[in-house]
């Protein structure tokens, strides 16, 4: 089993409101569900920038409205599995892989 971390440099704020187009893996046995184990693990973190107090000269984390956004894919060989990583390779802009074949 190969696995592949794929991440953008840095996302946008979240959308308000969830849009599920055509073609979406929402609900896919990608994604998973109740009582069947999904192929992704998706995890975000806020992007925090560090800077120092000029008061105390300590430094202090402030975080920032971007977010960093992974997901660690565990394929299979199924259509929908195919489809997506072929997605991921050559039809969108915002991921970028890190590490993976």
């Amino acid at each position: 089993m190969v696995r592949q971390a794929i991440a953008p440099a840095r996302c946008q704020t979240a959308f308000r409101e969830a849009r599920i187009p055509e073609g979406s893996i929402y609900q896919s046995s990608l994604t998973g569900s109740v009582g069947n184990v999904g192929q992704i693990w998706h995890r975000m973190y806020p992007d925090v920038n560090v800077k120092k107090d000029p008061e105390t000269g300590k430094k202090k984390p402030r975080q920032t409205p971007a977010f960093f956004e992974f997901l660690t894919i565990f394929p299979d060989s199924s259509p929908e599995s195919d489809e997506f990583l072929y997605f991921l390779e050559n039809e969108q802009k915002q991921f970028q892989k890190l590490w993976g074949q």
